[in-house]
């Protein structure tokens, strides 16, 4: 008798990611800034949740058209609920119904900011398209009692772009004197002046670029990125931020993974990828020899069938197919 039963998803997403297949996948990806990767669609669908999971890594994953952005997108998010965009190249179609555009600017910021992790999907035709700016300036809130160093705070400003100088006498300038640092943020009326104690901000006050005296205490300063402020409509492929992993399945592989002639004892466990438990028996219908079979509640593309490891993993549309008995699945 075949044993029965029914796998979450995240134990499912941890057994792929000891099989010796996601393995390569991971080892050919790995320290790359570009990967194409020519396999089975569904295949590589499963190692990009597996992948995402297990190393928290940031992907844009670069789709040959709306359609197939939208199935990728559809079937993530009903892994991962949050975290995962989709970036249509017709904004008009039933494809942007499907988008987060009113989080895509809080999203990319913190992507940018390393903060979390996250997918971004997108059409090939759309990378090269000019697009509104959707990375969001990087910006950081200062106030008394922040736990930022001295050191820090100085790296955030060369890295949001301000120039040092001897004094502050403009806005972009920020200068240093013993454990206070002056800053002059464009969106600021007056300089700020930043004092540090250890790790800790002890206070924040105006002063005037004249005298550069000190008037009045304040509770906070926003300072944010002086690049790109005047650029309305930048390339997207420009827009991608240096820590995501770029993608590509513009070129997938056209077979489904699984040949007909795999020898018949070679797999034992069956992996039913199905929303309904009512097609289990229809799936196992198709496989010869099982002797274990798990539901895992999770869609694939239609007609998915691969062997992984020493077991076989089959989608709820493979059940379907109109295949004579000697096609079955080993």
């Amino acid at each position: 008798m075949v044993s029965r039963e029914t796998l979450a998803v995240p134990k499912f997403l941890d057994w792929c990611c000891n099989t010796k297949e996601y393995l390569s996948f991971a080892s050919s990806i790995n320290n790359k800034s570009f990967c194409r990767c020519p396999a089975p669609i569904s295949l590589l669908w499963l190692f990009i949740s597996t992948h995402f999971r297990r190393e928290k890594q940031s992907f844009l994953v670069q789709v040959p058209n709306d359609d197939d952005g939208l199935s990728l997108y559809e079937f993530l998010v009903s892994i991962f609920t949050k975290n995962i965009l989709f970036f249509p190249k017709e904004t008009s179609s039933k494809a942007s119904f499907f988008t987060v555009f009113d989080r895509l600017e809080e999203m990319a910021f913190h992507a940018a900011s390393n903060k979390v992790p996250q997918i971004w999907i997108v059409p090939d035709a759309r990378l090269n398209e000019p697009a509104p700016q959707i990375i969001a300036p990087s910006k950081t809130t200062i106030y008394p009692n922040c736990k930022l160093s001295y050191e820090k705070i100085i790296s955030i400003l060369e890295g949001f772009g301000y120039e040092r100088a001897n004094k502050v006498n403009r806005a972009g300038n920020f200068s240093i004197r013993g454990a206070i640092i002056d800053v002059f943020p464009p969106s600021q009326p007056q300089p700020v002046r930043i004092e540090i104690e250890y790790d800790n901000v002890v206070s924040l006050r105006k002063f005037s670029v004249n005298n550069q005296i000190s008037f009045s205490e304040i509770a906070s300063v926003e300072v944010s990125s002086l690049k790109n402020e005047k650029e309305k409509d930048i390339v997207f492929s420009k827009q991608i931020p240096n820590n995501f992993l770029r993608l590509s399945l513009c070129n997938p592989s056209n077979n489904n993974g699984l040949r007909d002639d795999l020898v018949v004892e070679k797999h034992r466990r069956v992996f039913c990828l199905t929303n309904r438990e009512d097609r289990i028996n229809q799936i196992i219908s198709k496989i010869k020899n099982p002797s274990s079979v798990a539901l895992v509640p999770i869609a694939l593309p239609e007609n998915a069938a691969f062997a992984v490891g020493d077991s076989v993993v089959v989608s709820d549309g493979f059940a379907h197919q109109n295949r004579q008995d000697k096609n079955s699945v080993v």
